[in-house]
């Protein structure tokens, strides 16, 4: 399961280095358009960024090098993103840094230093008196609630001061809308469906997009992998952008949205669409205890199955029951013990029902043959 994050007024910011090679989109399709403005004004179920989001907060992907003859740091994207998200599904992990971030204003005065970063999984982090190899890089998440008004960035190791690209931000934020889905549109389990992403940056900065899904009608937002295995298109100077969303890929709702933040490099928007629904899914259910066969006499014996669902996830024990087509009722729960000496002698048909929080049930059976203590196995 994607970690979910909460809806909140307080705007976080996470400045993101991260030292890694973005994958290209496999499916959508783009094609070349005017301005966000000519492309959307005549459009019916568009989201666009200035009609507001959830709680949302900044990433900065980029890395940073040490290297003993002369070390630096670079900005490469930046992100508006819903507030709350787990960026450690992206390949993060939290530990102590020696490496923090400065935000600078206009004449470069430090506004805000942001410290005890997340870094990758991937590379080696620096500590105090390590001496790093040639060409040593890191990456690095850095998470900053209520972000300053700033012009710059500044990367700082220890006591020592990084040069810094780009060195200020861009003069003006893209902007984003989304279209391609309308309010209440309906969409089966195995349907795909496209969205169109307009962007426009008046900058002339190429463009880059990443995708979110709600299934609370944006009170909460998880990343939504593309066919890639990314949730972030590849650098485009195209709108509008195509994606393809496959409900597939997602929990069914009745109030599910998909978030679209697109970036020019240093500032971002955020878009997301009306609220549409997709239908949701009936569990499953395995049994994994006993196995098929199992011959039983008078001792306990267990049952045992596990469910999941695509919407709820894990199941609780509570969402078990236990059948046999010989005895009726025996339990409920994930695991039982039963009794075999209280059993009819014959063949069973074991059978355990999941129920989840809509009322979809699935089930799962097996045999098994209760003999008496004086008759030989069938």
């Amino acid at each position: 399961m994607i970690t979910m994050f909460s809806r909140t007024a307080v705007v976080a910011a996470v400045i993101a280095l991260v030292a890694v090679s973005c994958a290209s989109e496999e499916e959508p399709v783009a094609s070349k358009g005017e301005s966000v403005a000519s492309d959307v004004e005549f459009l019916d179920c568009v989201g666009r960024s200035q009609d507001g989001g959830p709680g949302l907060m900044e990433a900065i992907v980029g890395y940073a090098r040490i290297t003993p003859s002369g070390s630096s740091a670079k900005v490469d994207w930046v992100y508006l993103v819903p507030a709350g998200v787990d960026l450690t599904s992206l390949g993060y992990m939290r530990s102590s840094s020696s490496v923090m971030l400065e935000l600078r204003d206009s004449s470069g005065g430090v506004v805000r230093t942001v410290q005890d970063p997340l870094r990758s999984s991937v590379t080696t982090d620096y500590v105090e008196g390590y001496v790093p190899p040639p060409g040593d890089s890191q990456a690095f998440l850095f998470q900053v609630a209520d972000p300053p008004d700033y012009d710059s960035f500044t990367v700082r190791w220890q006591d020592m001061v990084l040069p810094t690209e780009p060195a200020e931000r861009s003069a003006h934020a893209p902007t984003v809308a989304v279209s391609g889905v309308c309010e209440n549109e309906s969409f089966g389990i195995n349907d795909t469906f496209g969205l169109l992403l307009h962007g426009l940056d008046d900058d002339g900065d190429v463009l880059r997009y990443r995708v979110f899904y709600s299934t609370d009608n944006g009170e909460t937002y998880q990343l939504y992998h593309l066919p890639s295995g990314s949730s972030e298109t590849s650098a485009l100077r195209i709108s509008p952008y195509r994606i393809n969303i496959r409900t597939s890929r997602i929990p069914g709702s009745d109030q599910a949205r998909i978030g679209i933040s697109v970036s020019d490099g240093t500032r971002s928007a955020f878009a997301q669409t009306p609220p549409f629904r997709v239908e949701q899914r009936a569990p499953t259910v395995s049994i994994r205890k006993p196995e098929p066969g199992k011959v039983v006499r008078h001792a306990n014996f267990e049952l045992a199955a596990e469910a999941r669902d695509k919407e709820d996830g894990h199941l609780p024990s509570s969402a078990y029951s236990w059948h046999s087509n010989l005895d009726g009722h025996l339990g409920d729960g994930l695991s039982i013990t039963v009794d075999a000496s209280e059993l009819t002698p014959g063949t069973h048909t074991i059978s355990a029902t999941v129920t989840d929080s809509t009322g979809r049930t699935a089930s799962d059976t097996v045999n098994i043959t209760k003999i008496t203590t004086d008759a030989p196995p069938p």
